[in-house]
């Protein structure tokens, strides 16, 4: 495991990439076979945390665990997605994995927007109870209500474990 350099722009540009400084701001983990063929660019941070660079004409954002996807031969229309949710720089190969677009959402954790603390379960004031929602390939797979937010809770984590398998992100 061999680390690369992370940058941040630090002043304006008129012309790109001449006229701009750059500040390094992270590191991120690369397999030793891949490091030399990625350290040849300059990799920036998003503000979402991932490593990207850019391609002019036209203009596009290449993200670096989707090279290492690339470099390792998978599918390209799949996705890449980073096992471990929380660690977006870490692109060695066994924390990456190929996903559908619909698995790589099912790995995504709760909303900060969450009032009740946990992932997939909203009050329904209506009717007093607690809703459970697992969505699977963009529609509502399982829906229920339950009188007691423990009660909903596992409801959740069991449906969404059999809907999403090891890309299930359930509540602690």
């Amino acid at each position: 495991m061999r680390t690369i350099p992370i940058w941040r722009m630090v002043s304006g540009c008129k012309r790109w990439p001449h006229s701009c400084r750059f500040i390094e701001v992270a590191r991120t983990k690369v397999n030793d076979c891949y490091f030399d063929e990625l350290n040849q660019e300059r990799w920036l941070l998003r503000p979402d945390g991932y490593a990207v660079r850019y391609r002019q004409r036209p203009l596009r954002a290449i993200f670096m665990h989707g090279e290492v996807a690339r470099l390792e031969g998978w599918p390209i229309p799949d996705q890449t997605d980073h096992k471990d949710r929380t660690e977006k720089l870490d692109n060695q190969v066994s924390n990456l994995r190929s996903a559908t677009h619909s698995q790589s959402r099912a790995n995504r954790g709760m909303f900060t927007n969450s009032t009740l603390g946990v992932k997939g379960v909203t009050w329904r004031s209506d009717i007093g109870k607690y809703q459970t929602q697992v969505y699977w390939r963009g529609d509502r797979g399982y829906t229920a209500c339950f009188l007691t937010l423990k009660e909903a809770v596992a409801a959740y984590d069991r449906e969404a474990t059999n809907s999403h398998g090891d890309f299930a992100v359930v509540n602690n």
